[in-house]
């Protein structure tokens, strides 16, 4: 809006003349135009000074524009299936259902329309129809006309089903850090309107042989993993509430999505079997932020075979006081946890300003609170199985600003903690846990082994510290810049810095220099680097090349090592650099 005293911007007055329009469109003036809107700018009064005069029009001399009353909404549920097949007809709280075929609940198509007989006509209340009609997944468009022949005003909503079944196969490779890649395999399976409702089912099984970093020897190897994942969407809430709440909510594309799955890894150090359900909402507001709601998410994980080496390894970590071993046991995983995400638009070279935005919170072992106490065994497991308690948040933030036109400068920043709690191990699910490093992460260090804060690694004989094993920790923080710009045709560029490293709350007596300090800065791994990318618009492949400059495993005073790149090792010595494959930007 335009205030007294605003300086004269175009800009501004374009956004004042948007405002308007729409302020009018939504009172019920279907014929108005933004263009019927224009400023004169008179600059005869001196001391820099202007008068802005506003003038709104009407498009024909001295005729009046008048409000548009919607008299009859008609709603096409199938406007593109076979045109032999007569059409019926049937009126549902107003709106009169045009269909080929009596397939979609009336009453939940009439909760997504905000069109309805004998209101004004309102641009907001079209978009807001167009906009929850297109995210059922049920149509392929929407589209509302308005028609006044006859001296009746209507409005016709058309709209073209997706096929009720479709059919999706993707195979590929997996791409893992410094190893070779491994072939995926995915099918899944999409039912719409399983239920007459507007429900989706789908089934999606995937196996893949992926290639990963070892976790007990310096080589590469191939695991394995398989999984099948269920779900079922339904486009509203699933709660008891009132009906009127439920109108209330449609404007905000609820739903509510059943989830089940089952998963098989198998690595040299474990195999691990996971079963999985959960119950999410999800919504969304105007601006397309997204909700998300888990109110049950339950794991229950059993790792059937530890390797020898490794067992011993996690024994001896637990003589000394680490409670990783627990994260291997049969366990129990509750959690109740939601999200907010704001995004205005995909990180890419061509586009101007972008900005993403998420914070996520978890409770885990929230359901155990309330639980009987007499039915559990001990203070660690119940019915055998081990059980978490345990608070997890994180937020993730990330811009990016246009340099000139071929060229984007693209930021971020994510932190988060995890705090076990409760009178048992005071461990983590080995998924909860953080870990730093690799692709898409800090690209100078292998996938998962920066850190923690200054815990200084066993020396191999080379004198290279020894990455075979990932380092989880409870507390997070990275940050990356990246200057990207297209080269040639579809072959991208790009510069970047990474800063990240991974702390215990408290120290881990296992790994000494773990824990969280206040000059935790000093405790930043950075590493410098460049990339090439191969940006086909439908895929980008990645190739980017890290250098450590500055690594906190060192003793302080020595860890800066940039001073080791010379014109005879432009990567620094044996071990400093690492070359990244990956799909997608990092960020």
């Amino acid at each position: 809006m335009i205030q007294l005293g605003d300086r004269i911007d175009q800009e501004n007055i374009e956004n004042e003349r948007t405002r308007l329009a729409r302020l009018i469109q939504n009172s019920g003036y279907f014929g108005f135009s933004q263009d019927q809107i224009y400023y004169i700018v008179n600059d005869t009064i001196g001391e820099n000074k202007v008068y802005l005069t506003e003038i709104i029009k009407n498009q024909n001399a001295g005729e009046t524009l008048d409000k548009f009353k919607i008299d009859e909404v008609f709603f096409y549920t199938d406007v593109d299936v076979n045109s032999s097949i007569e059409t019926s007809q049937a009126k549902y709280q107003g709106i009169h259902f045009v269909e080929k075929e009596k397939r979609f609940s009336k009453k939940v198509l009439n909760n997504k329309v905000f069109i309805r007989p004998d209101s004004l006509y309102s641009l907001q209340n079209t978009e807001d129809t167009q906009i929850a009609l297109g995210r059922l997944d049920i149509f392929k468009f929407v589209n509302v006309l308005y028609d006044t022949t006859g001296g009746i005003n209507k409005a016709n909503i058309f709209t073209s089903p997706y096929p009720r079944y479709q059919y999706s196969l993707e195979g590929g490779l997996n791409v893992s850090q410094s190893a070779i890649p491994g072939p995926f395999l995915s099918f899944s399976f999409k039912k719409r309107n399983l239920l007459g409702g507007l429900e989706i089912f789908e089934a999606r099984i995937r196996g893949a042989i992926e290639a990963q970093a070892g976790a007990t020897e310096q080589q590469n190897f191939r695991g394995q993993e398989y999984g099948v994942n269920l779900s079922l969407s339904f486009p509203r809430i699933l709660f008891p509430i009132r009906s009127r709440a439920k109108k209330g909510l449609s404007m905000f594309s609820p739903s509510t999505q059943l989830l089940g799955g089952f998963s098989f890894v198998e690595r040299p150090e474990y195999t691990r079997f996971n079963i999985q359900s959960a119950l999410n909402y999800r919504w969304r507001n105007r601006k397309d932020d997204i909700f998300n709601l888990s109110l049950i998410d339950l794991s229950v994980i059993n790792t059937t075979r530890l390797d020898t080496l490794f067992q011993q390894r996690l024994e001896q970590l637990f003589n000394q006081g680490s409670t990783l071993i627990n994260s291997f046991d049969r366990s129990l995983v509750s959690s109740i946890n939601g999200s907010y995400t704001h995004s205005n638009n995909a990180f890419n070279i061509q586009s101007r300003r972008t900005s993403f935005f998420r914070f996520f919170l978890e409770t885990g072992g929230t359901f155990f609170n309330l639980w009987n106490r007499t039915r559990i065994a001990d203070d660690e497991k119940m019915f055998g199985l081990r059980y978490f308690r345990f608070l997890k948040g994180s937020i993730d933030i990330r811009y990016g600003w246009p340099v000139g036109k071929k060229a984007q400068f693209a930021t971020r920043v994510s932190m988060g903690i995890a705090k076990p709690y409760g009178t048992g191990s005071r461990s983590l699910p080995y998924e909860k846990y953080f870990f730093s490093g690799g692709s898409n992460s800090n690209r100078a260090w292998a996938a998962r082994r920066v850190g923690p804060g200054s815990f200084t690694p066993d020396t191999l004989a080379n004198g290279q510290f020894d990455y075979s094993f990932e380092q989880p920790g409870e507390i997070i923080f990275e940050s990356s810049i990246e200057l990207r710009r297209n080269l040639f045709s579809f072959v991208d560029g790009a510069l970047f810095a990474d800063a990240s490293n991974i702390w215990m709350i408290r120290e881990d007596p296992t790994r000494p220099g773990s824990g969280f300090e206040t000059d935790f800065w000093k405790e930043l791994a950075i590493g410098l680097g460049g990339g090439i990318r191969l940006n086909f618009d439908f895929l980008l492949i990645r190739f980017d090349l890290g250098i450590k400059m500055y690594d906190p495993a060192r003793p302080e005073g020595d860890r800066y090592i940039g001073d080791n790149l010379s014109f005879r090792q432009p990567l620094g010595e044996p071990g400093q650099f690492t070359l990244n494959l990956g799909i997608g930007y990092p960020f």
